[in-house]
């Protein structure tokens, strides 16, 4: 027989244990709920879950029981799942929900930050290099357009009509 401190032991760490799955369950659903990962992502996601799930109560069991399975063992489990989804899910969820909320608030600020800093200079860079190649594709394409339809260049329509799609800097009405 198991003396009884022993018992109180493996009961508590089992239960705590359940309460710790549902915790790291709740996290996850969070975490799904505020970033929305893509099917793959979303499947790698749950896997990598379950098999943590699976490594914490494997480990506790033969830490806490010796590797005594018994079934107040999955009782115990289930009881701690149950007491914590009744008891804190909730507020869990809509902390963790929250705290995602702002991290990915934080995310794309920092993204568009780095974005106009560093990406759309560049960008514009790019098109000030290209531009006498863009000119040259625009005057012969929109230039042809503009003598079919009109019958004659009218210059300053199609400088116009070019500066209108490539000017990098502001937009021209």
């Amino acid at each position: 027989m198991i003396p009884l401190d022993q018992q109180f032991f493996r009961f508590s760490l089992l239960l705590l244990t359940g309460v710790a799955v549902g915790f790291l369950f709740d996290v996850y659903r969070a975490y799904r709920g505020v970033f929305h990962p893509g099917a793959v992502a979303g499947s790698l996601g749950d896997l990598i879950f379950s098999l943590a799930a699976i490594a914490l109560g494997v480990g506790v069991f033969l830490f806490g029981t010796g590797g005594e399975l018994r079934f107040y063992v999955f009782l115990t489990l289930f009881l701690g799942l149950a007491l914590y989804f009744a008891l804190a899910s909730r507020i869990v969820l809509f902390v963790h929900r929250a705290a995602f909320t702002l991290l990915k608030k934080a995310l794309a600020l920092i993204y568009r930050t780095l974005y106009l800093l560093f990406i759309r200079p560049l960008l514009y860079f790019a098109r000030l290099l290209l531009l006498p190649l863009i000119l040259l594709s625009h005057l012969s394409h929109l230039g042809g357009n503009l003598l079919r339809t009109c019958g004659h260049w009218d210059l300053g329509l199609l400088i116009t009509s070019i500066l209108k799609k490539i000017h990098p800097f502001r937009r021209i009405s």
